[in-house]
This record gives structure tokens, C-alpha cells and sequence, in this order.
């Protein structure tokens, strides 16, 4: 058993953790507890999961980074898409050509399927980060399979190391940023 506080492994005859003190409230998975390593920036984490993870399903993603990538589509479709929704609808009011219709139609559809791979490669890296599979995507495919899915989201991520690999460490990124804005003197 694991202290639902800490995470860290509990002996089976204590009432407290021994390692924070917590009255015994145990889980049988090793969870985090606000007790991760470091976390990134909102442009750090859209870098991250556009340019350096772009097609990777290797490795974990923490809640933190899911949903802040996320939000950064969400607010694509809000910035983006929706404009070129409501410019498409005036174009096709206005001219009795279809090319600009077209055209914006093609850019909609390239811009999805630019970013299709970095969403799913997102989602699968954060079923890993909870211990599941990254198959457990097709479960989109079923009705009802998505709200599933949506819980697989918001699970929090195991403490410890699991088959997928070691709970992400944003640190270089952090302290990469963080010390190219400071000065010797300043630290």
C-alpha cells in the first residue's frame, strides 16, 4: 500500500506514513500528490507538444500537459476556426464563385490534419502517464468510449516509474528559461 499524501510505500502495520507523516489513508497505485517534479510554461508546453513531441508516443505525459495542449487547440478552433467559418458563409453569400470557399476549406482542413498527430500522440502519452495502454484510444471509435476516455484523462499520474518510463521532469526546459533570463549576480 502507498500513502495517498507522498506516495511512498507504506509498511503494513502503520497508522501514520513514517515519510510525511499522514494518517494512513492508502491506495493500492503509487499516485502523484502536487508533489511533481516541475511544471511548464503555457508556450513551453505548446513547443514541446508541437515541436519536440510532434509524433512521439513513447514516454508520459502529465495531466499538466495534456490540457494545457488542450486549451491551446480549443482556443485554435475559437481563434482560428471559427472565423474562417463565418468568412466562408459571407463568401458564399456574397459570390456566386465556390473558390474562396475552397480555398478556405482547404486551409481549415490542412490545419487540422497538421495538428491530428500531436492530439493523439498527446492523449496516448497521457494514457501512459495513468498506467494504461495507448490502444485504449479506439475506444473513441465506440459510442460512449470518449467520456471513458475523458476519465483516463483526468486520473492522476503514477508517482513512480511504469512500463511506459519515468514521471516526465520538465526541469531542463524550466531551468533552461530560467536561467537564461537571470544574471550570475541575480541567483
Amino acid at each position: 500500500m502507498y500513502c495517498s499524501h507522498c506516495g511512498k510505500e507504506l509498511p503494513p502495520e502503520a497508522r501514520f506514513c513514517p515519510n510525511c507523516g499522514q494518517m494512513r489513508i492508502a491506495s493500492t497505485v503509487p499516485v502523484v500528490a502536487n508533489h511533481q517534479k516541475s511544471s511548464l510554461e503555457f508556450t513551453e508546453n505548446i513547443k514541446l507538444c508541437l515541436i519536440e513531441k510532434y509524433c512521439t508516443i513513447e514516454g508520459r505525459a502529465t495531466r499538466g500537459e495534456y490540457w494545457k495542449f488542450m486549451l491551446f487547440v480549443g482556443l485554435l478552433i475559437l481563434v482560428v476556426e471559427f472565423p474562417l467559418i463565418f468568412i466562408t458563409g459571407m463568401f458564399m453569400n456574397v459570390a456566386d464563385s465556390n473558390v474562396p470557399f475552397f480555398f478556405l476549406f482547404f486551409i481549415s482542413v490542412a490545419g487540422w490534419l497538421a495538428l491530428l498527430p500531436p492530439i493523439i500522440t498527446c492523449e496516448i502519452r497521457r494514457y501512459h502517464d495513468t498506467g494504461f495502454s495507448g490502444w485504449w484510444y479506439f475506444l473513441h471509435l465506440i459510442p460512449g468510449g470518449s467520456l471513458i476516455l475523458l476519465v483516463f484523462t483526468l486520473l492522476p499520474s503514477q508517482m513512480y516509474e511504469n512500463e511506459y518510463g519515468p514521471l516526465p521532469d520538465y526541469t531542463d526546459h524550466v531551468s533552461k528559461k530560467w536561467f537564461n533570463n537571470k544574471k550570475i549576480s541575480d541567483i
